[in-house]
């Protein structure tokens, strides 16, 4: 496994464990519609990580490159 495909799937579990753990918070203080809201995007998020670890190689660096972008721009 490259490094490119083991960030990717890192970044994926780490969107799934997050988004997962704020659903069952939500399920646990009763709201439902804040927790199928976060399932939803957890499992949608991470999907898209964990198919782009499958790329090739030029596509997962545009991948992490357009990660770092946002993550860049976005801190600004």
């Amino acid at each position: 496994m490259e490094l490119t495909s083991a960030i990717l799937i890192a970044i994926g579990l780490v969107a799934l464990l997050g988004l997962g753990t704020f659903a069952a918070t939500s399920l646990r203080e009763g709201e439902r519609r804040a927790a199928r809201i976060a399932l939803g995007l957890a499992v949608a998020l991470s999907l898209i990580f964990f198919l782009s670890a499958l790329l090739p190689a030029p596509a997962r660096l545009v991948v992490l490159s357009l990660l770092a972008l946002v993550a860049v721009v976005g801190g600004i």
